[in-house]
């Protein structure tokens, strides 16, 4: 005469439906999130970041006035005369001596 041998399964039929509903969701949840961090994400950081810069640490050149050329200004006079004497030279280090105190 034969036993039937009797089976009892780890988990139920509907428990495995749902572990592999949830894997198969798993996968395309970790594409989609590593597609979004290689791809999207830098592009949303750096929009982010041109919110903060001056208008002056732009890539792009700013857009310059119209320049109006008018007339020389006749009062004007530019002056010569420097501020410092002719006299005074620079300072010359091959002259400085060990004990030379400033």
């Amino acid at each position: 005469m034969e036993q039937a041998i009797e089976v009892n399964p780890i988990i139920s039929a509907e428990l495995l439906h749902i572990a592999m509903v949830s894997f198969i969701l798993g996968c395309f949840i970790f594409a989609f999130c590593g597609y979004f961090h290689m791809y999207v994400s830098p592009i949303i950081a750096r929009w982010f970041k041109s919110l903060f810069f001056l208008d002056s640490q732009r890539d792009d050149l700013p857009e310059l006035p119209e320049w109006d050329f008018a007339p020389a200004i006749s009062h004007v006079r530019i002056i010569d005369n420097s501020v410092v004497p002719k006299q005074n030279k620079p300072y010359d280090w091959a002259l400085e001596e060990d004990d030379y105190i400033n």
